[in-house]
């Protein structure tokens, strides 16, 4: 008996050549898109990172800002408030006198003065004493209202509405006498102090 033997088929898995290279370039595609992917989100990532950044730096410049803004204002504020007690006190300093107590008036007076104001009424604190000793002077003041006309760091001018009830040996019994000045002021490393006072027209 003669036994036969089956060749098995040659079986070759390898793709034509037209077809291998179709399939390569859709690989090297799909690898491209991905590249690309990737970089694009490294991109997106950078840019975020940068704007992130960029958004940071102007919250930090804007807030220093307002910052400083804030602490510039609030200090006017106070300064502007000190203006205004200074003219308040030093007016009704100078219309609230009384014979009792005139010398010590007069340094109180000259201790909120400087300049041409304090020189001058310095010059004339003898003859006020004694003008207001001899008549009897009681003058009580009171200031109605006090408002800025102008101020800087320096110096400021105000306006200040004042009344004094005046009594004295002449017949005058709290006769009311109404006083509109401008106060003008200086700023300096001494305080905030009285240069000039003139009646407001």
């Amino acid at each position: 008996m003669t036994r036969s033997h089956d060749t098995p088929e040659n079986t070759d898995d390898r793709l034509p050549p037209d077809k291998a290279d179709e399939a390569s370039t859709r690989v090297d595609d799909q690898v491209g898109d991905v590249a690309i992917d990737a970089d694009r989100g490294r991109r997106r990532g950078v840019i975020a990172a940068v704007v992130a950044g960029v958004l940071v730096v102007a919250l930090a410049v804007t807030t220093g800002f307002t910052a400083s803004w804030y602490v510039n204002d609030r200090s006017r504020e106070h300064l502007d408030a000190q203006y205004i007690d200074t003219a308040r006190q030093g007016v009704l300093n100078v219309i609230s006198v009384s014979a009792d107590r005139a010398d010590r008036d007069v340094d109180r007076i000259l201790a909120s003065a400087t300049g041409d104001f304090r020189a001058d009424f310095a010059s004339r604190s003898k003859d006020f004493v004694e003008v207001v000793k001899q008549m009897k002077v009681t003058s009580r003041g009171t200031v109605n209202s006090v408002g800025i006309e102008s101020s800087d760091d320096h110096e400021a001018t105000l306006l200040v509405s004042a009344t004094s009830l005046v009594t004295n040996g002449a017949g005058a019994q709290e006769d009311p006498r109404v006083w509109r000045l401008r106060v003008k002021l200086q700023h300096d490393d001494d305080g905030i102090l009285i240069e000039k006072v003139d009646f407001a027209i």
